[in-house]
């Protein structure tokens, strides 16, 4: 299914229950991305460096522009079908960037090597529609408990293929 409109926004309403109803996402107050339209994220992310360059519309005015953000952190979920992630500013007060990128045209590179027994990417950066997201020093996040696992970049990018999730 080919994406529609643009894959991101920047929203300025921070830590409270948000919806964007364009990119079918809502989140809570410590904005984390919640699938709309009946998904079940299949996994949890954190990415402690985030960034992203591309179109994004912005939320208040509606208009759509290039643009860019970070690094900064995000919070990642995996559903079956998408990969949503909310980019967030430690500033309370600057506009987050939420995304939604389809996973049937999504494409994943890697860079760098770490790790001396179990090597996994430096470096995560996917993309979509001239939209590009580049994640570093990933980790997985279990949200019933709250517990985090760092490391998670090798991990994530097979959750992104369906082989890991």
């Amino acid at each position: 299914m080919p994406s529609q409109g643009p894959n991101a926004v920047f929203v300025h309403k921070r830590r409270e229950p948000t919806t964007v109803d364009l990119l079918g996402v809502e989140c809570d107050e410590v904005d984390a991305p919640i699938a709309l339209r009946g998904e079940t994220p299949d996994s949890w992310w954190i990415a402690e460096q985030a960034g992203f360059f591309g179109h994004a519309q912005n939320e208040a005015t509606g208009e759509v522009a290039e643009g860019s953000i970070g690094p900064h952190s995000a919070a990642l979920a995996i559903t079956s079908e998408r990969l949503l992630g909310i980019i967030a500013p430690d500033d309370y007060g600057a506009a987050a960037l939420w995304f939604s990128l389809p996973l049937a045209e999504l494409r994943v590179q890697t860079e760098g090597s770490k790790g001396l027994l179990r090597k996994r990417p430096e470096t995560v950066t996917v993309s979509v529609d001239g939209s590009e997201v580049t994640l570093g020093r990933i980790l997985r996040l279990w949200r019933n408990s709250g517990n985090a696992q760092p490391w998670q970049e090798k991990a994530f990018v097979e959750a992104l293929s369906g082989s890991g999730a």
